[in-house]
């Protein structure tokens, strides 16, 4: 990613180029709100449509029980999810979303029969520039 910000804090003569997010004495700019939400949202890889780019999310999946079934997705960038359970080769309940990057979501898991064995899959894929989706898979369990 280039990067347009010549100096984080102005120069201290004011005949050189302020082009600093904060003043000589560290206090911020107006800008500076705008600025961390669009460096933000390149790590999330959803600030613009590049041609050729393919994004490929990484990310983890884990199952809980409490307070209640459910699953919980974390991807390194913003990401497009389809989370599949499976009882046998049946499909037991499928949920689809999105997660922003770096925050947990939680997504509830219905239709569970207490002592039955399931399977949980998420398929994944970046919402802006989509390359090949990513297949997570939590580990096999019984629901208590």
């Amino acid at each position: 990613m280039d990067c347009f910000l010549f100096h984080a804090i102005d120069e201290r003569d004011l005949n050189r180029w302020q082009s600093g997010l904060f003043y000589v004495d560290r206090s911020p700019k107006s800008d500076l709100p705008a600025v961390r939400a669009a460096i933000s949202q390149a790590h999330r890889g959803v600030v613009a449509h590049c041609a050729g780019l393919a994004l490929r999310p990484r990310g983890s999946l884990t199952v809980a029980f409490r307070p209640y079934p459910q699953a919980t997705l974390l991807c390194d960038i913003d990401c497009a999810y389809v989370v599949t359970v499976r009882r046998g080769g049946r499909v037991a309940d499928r949920s689809r979303g999105r997660a922003v990057g770096s925050r947990a979501k939680r997504i509830r898991l219905r239709s569970l029969h207490s002592g039955a064995n399931y399977t949980v899959t998420a398929s994944l894929s970046a919402p802006v520039n989509p390359g090949r989706p990513t297949v997570l898979r939590a580990v096999p369990f019984a629901v208590p």
